[in-house]
């Protein structure tokens, strides 16, 4: 299936997701981070090797253990959302990377990328991040140089040994490069974009779509999935993100990402549970107190309607 299609498919689900659901407030939205259980306020790049590792380690197998729980995301349980952005992340990227077909020890690097990709945040005037407001163009030119800082940061801070002490430093530095040029803070074209930094592309903008920010809501799922293809395919010859990826990401997520509701072929409304191997079936369950759970995959007379 083509991109193309692909992205009409999520624009007519983003359609009829805006139609059924109401977007949740902003109150919902912090009682949910309060109530969540962060495994640590930490910042990554601000803990030391052995319990950088030692995060690495539970994320790595808890993804191995349930690929589809590298989408439920943690939520902040104070005021800077970074922690869990590089944990959810994280997992995204090792997700992503997983069922692209990198080795096992790519997949632990690209998740380490993921953990430490926003380092260079730590130079950032104090408060930046939770103004709650867009920032200023300053501010703006400011953060488009925490790629470079935290780059440096980590070559300075840590030492994981042989290739990956110069790929994990380059990695950071480009993962706001994009396929067409577009990005920052070199502009580069997509055959000067390191693998691991296409998948991490990917995986910090759906997570960094989906979750709140103090000045913005989040998006839903499916209408972050619609973007990242919408922008994946922008001309013939691509778009911001490797296409490759992004289909690696829309059979791994699903077309219809978790949490998503949906409308049944039969009319009933559901919610999406879990991913399948057929990203046009996934894992249901129907709305209600006594709500059914359905494997699409195992279903042949139900679909989600289109």
């Amino acid at each position: 299936m083509e991109l193309s299609e692909l992205a009409e498919r999520v624009v007519r689900l983003a359609e009829r997701v805006a139609a059924i659901e109401t977007q949740q407030t902003a109150a919902q939205q912090t009682a949910a981070q309060k109530t969540a259980a962060p495994l640590s306020d930490t910042p990554p790049w601000q803990m030391d090797e052995v319990r950088l590792q030692e995060l690495m380690d539970e994320l790595h197998t808890g993804v191995k253990r349930d690929p589809t729980a590298a989408l439920r995301f943690d939520a902040p349980s104070t005021g800077c959302y970074l922690s869990a952005h590089a944990r959810n992340v994280s997992r995204v990227a090792m997700l992503i990377a997983r069922k692209h077909g990198f080795s096992d020890a790519s997949v632990r690097a690209v998740g380490l990328c993921g953990l430490l990709h926003d380092a260079g945040m730590e130079s950032l005037p104090h408060g930046l991040l939770e103004a709650g407001r867009p920032l200023t163009p300053d501010e703006f030119r400011q953060v488009r140089l925490h790629p470079v800082n935290g780059a440096d940061l980590v070559r300075e801070r840590y030492r994981f040994g042989g290739l990956l002490d110069s790929v994990i430093p380059l990695t950071i530095e480009q993962h706001h490069e994009r396929a067409d040029g577009s990005g920052y803070p070199h502009g580069l074209p997509a055959a000067r974009i390191h693998d691991f930094a296409r998948v991490l592309s990917v995986a910090d903008s759906f997570e960094a779509m989906t979750t709140p920010r103090p000045f913005r809501a989040a998006r839903h799922p499916a209408q972050a999935m619609r973007s990242l293809l919408l922008q994946g395919c922008k001309t013939a010859r691509g778009g911001m993100y490797d296409r490759d990826v992004l289909k690696t990401f829309v059979w791994a997520a699903s077309l219809y990402p978790l949490g998503c509701e949906v409308e049944l072929s039969d009319g009933r409304r559901a919610r999406v549970t879990e991913a399948t191997d057929d990203p046009k079936r996934p894992v249901v369950k129907t709305s209600g107190r006594d709500g059914e759970t359905i494997d699409l995959t195992r279903t042949a007379s139900l679909t989600v309607k289109e």
